[in-house]
């Protein structure tokens, strides 16, 4: 995802990609997909050491469209769904 990412003008170093499992992210101001120990998805701003504005889902991909559209801000719904689809969506 990362390299998708990068090649859709996204501030990859300004991510944290992970599992709950692994903890907090190491450092602030970072854009957070993580994978819940209860199996769900949270897309959040990371700063201060707290989690801002989290949003949880259960379906992975909708997880990751909403975190591209966060990511990535300028693309629409629409594009950003389509581009991910052909990247391979949740599943690569």
């Amino acid at each position: 995802m990362r390299n998708w990412l990068s090649s859709q003008g996204a501030r990859v170093g300004a991510t944290f990609i992970g599992e709950e499992s692994q903890g907090k992210p190491g450092y602030d101001n970072v854009y957070c997909l993580v994978q819940l120990n209860d199996g769900r998805w949270m897309v959040a701003y990371f700063e201060r050491g707290s989690y801002d504005d989290a949003r949880y889902f259960t379906d992975e991909a909708a997880a990751c469209l909403d975190f591209v559209q966060m990511v990535a801000p300028r693309r629409d719904v629409t594009e950003a769904s389509r581009a991910w689809e052909r990247f391979g969506g949740a599943q690569s």
